[in-house]
């Protein structure tokens, strides 16, 4: 039990280190959107458009890769030859951004 759950916290620790960087702008931009200088003026600027998109594709390229990660970890693209499975994941990610920035 103790050694399952050493391993989970390591690939856990791996995966964040994969994703700091889209979390960090993630919570950057959300944050803008609710304390930035435009939060009080509504979702009619430009600025606020772009930065939902951009919140939007963020989040569903994180959500993506963890949906990724839970449901096909034996699909590495570095070692898998078989361009069905790598499609298939490029097809998952295709599938979570165009839902997310379109609204669905």
């Amino acid at each position: 039990m103790k050694k399952m759950l050493l391993d989970l916290l390591s690939r856990l620790k791996w995966q964040f280190s994969r994703l700091w960087f889209d979390i960090l702008i993630l919570l950057g931009i959300f944050w803008l959107l609710l304390y930035g200088p435009f939060a009080e003026v509504g979702p009619t600027y430009l600025s606020n458009v772009i930065l939902a998109k951009v919140l939007l594709l963020s989040a569903a390229v994180t959500h993506a890769h963890i949906t990724r990660e839970l449901l096909f970890p034996y699909i590495k693209f570095s070692e898998d030859q078989s361009w069905s499975n790598n499609l298939m994941v490029i097809a998952l990610y295709v599938m979570f951004i165009f839902g997310y920035t379109r609204g669905g």
